[in-house]
């Protein structure tokens, strides 16, 4: 591997990260709670049912863990893939909940 492929590697992984920043503190403005604060490109967030059949209308994640009977713990993951200006619509519709 040649310094060019690392930094373009690398390069990724910044801008991953960057993306699930971005979800990370729409979250956390509009009161959500964050589980595990993290630099990485996945984010847990607590959602009531009714944030998450909203959110489900529109975007995909996962919804996982049962916290309680109106509650769930669910995961959102960005890559390299991920296209800042989606990011910046979910961050409003977020931001409009």
């Amino acid at each position: 591997m040649n310094l060019k492929q690392l930094y373009n590697i690398f390069e990724g992984t910044f801008y991953e990260n960057k993306m699930a920043t971005m979800l990370r503190n729409a979250f956390i403005k509009k009161g959500f709670k964050v589980f595990l604060p993290s630099s990485t490109n996945i984010v847990f967030v607590d959602l009531t049912n009714e944030i998450i059949e909203k959110l489900s209308e529109h975007y995909l994640f996962a919804p996982m863990y049962k916290l309680d009977e109106n509650t769930r713990r669910a995961r959102f993951v960005t890559s390299w893939a991920t296209k800042e200006d989606e990011v910046v619509k979910f961050v409003k519709f977020i931001e409009e909940m």
